[in-house]
């Protein structure tokens, strides 16, 4: 699969057109799909630890128990994906769309926090299941429609997110002393 992947990337000017392809349990390390057209890809249990995704489409593919650890998905597509039980520690996130996405992270119990950065990400209608989120930044994130109603943990920011009043907030945060905005 990886030979795959780079031989597309080198014989390529433009991006990737990985739509729909199975990468299920693929070893794809540090990998470079950067604008890659990945929707609908099967990704499940991948390893793309240290991968770089910033700027790739990604809706609706599946990251079921992908290890997203350390992966670069500035800007990236990920609208209606499946991130349940993903390993998304040190994930690079800022500026992704991840409306709808369903989440909800592997192992919560063993590392401190789920996110390192979601600083802009439009998170509408996102599910945050279980998801620990201790030292995530939510930072002017869209958080309208999400659900944060099992999650466990405090971010460590929220300053400038906007939420509405379908957005269930995690346990304890108050808008106005983390400085959120409502907007319908």
């Amino acid at each position: 699969m990886r030979d795959q992947v780079e031989r597309w990337r080198y014989d390529n000017e433009e991006s990737p057109d990985l739509s729909g392809r199975n990468f299920r349990d693929a070893d794809l390390q540090r990998v470079n799909m950067a604008n890659a057209d990945l929707r609908g890809a099967n990704l499940a249990g991948a390893a793309l630890n240290e991968a770089d995704l910033h700027d790739a489409d990604l809706r609706g593919a599946d990251f079921h128990k992908t290890d997203l650890s350390s992966a670069d998905l500035r800007d990236a597509q990920l609208r209606g994906t499946d991130l349940r039980f993903a390993l998304i520690f040190g994930t690079d996130l800022r500026g992704a769309d991840l409306r709808d996405a369903r989440i909800a992270c592997r192992d919560c119990g063993t590392h401190t926090g789920m996110f390192s950065n979601l600083f802009g990400a439009d998170l509408r209608g996102a599910d945050f299941g279980r998801a620990r989120i201790d030292d995530s930044i939510f930072e002017n994130a869209d958080l309208r429609g999400a659900n944060f109603a099992d999650t466990r943990g405090v971010p460590m920011s929220m300053r400038g997110a906007v939420y509405n009043h379908d957005t269930v907030l995690p346990v304890g945060i108050d808008p106005d002393i983390w400085e959120m905005a409502y907007r319908p």
